[in-house]
């Protein structure tokens, strides 16, 4: 097990997959919003994508907070 640094300057644990070398971020905790929390689950499973579908991922999390963000100006 080793630690990664995530955005917020926080540190969450890395499980690595010793045959593949893979690695699986656990879920950071609720943020209160569920349309935010939903997001970032599917974003803690893109370690179990291959490389070449992580940014059609990003893309689609982008998106998930961006319009979160939008309908709070309404």
């Amino acid at each position: 097990m080793s630690e990664a640094s995530a955005a917020d300057g926080t540190e969450r644990a890395v499980a690595e997959d010793v045959a593949t070398g893979s690695g699986v971020v656990e879920p950071p905790p609720p943020t209160g919003d569920p349309h935010v929390d939903a997001v970032l689950v599917t974003l803690s499973r893109v370690g179990d994508l291959p490389t070449e579908a992580h940014g059609p991922v990003y893309e689609d999390v982008h998106r998930g907070l961006r319009d979160t963000l939008a309908d709070l100006d309404r």
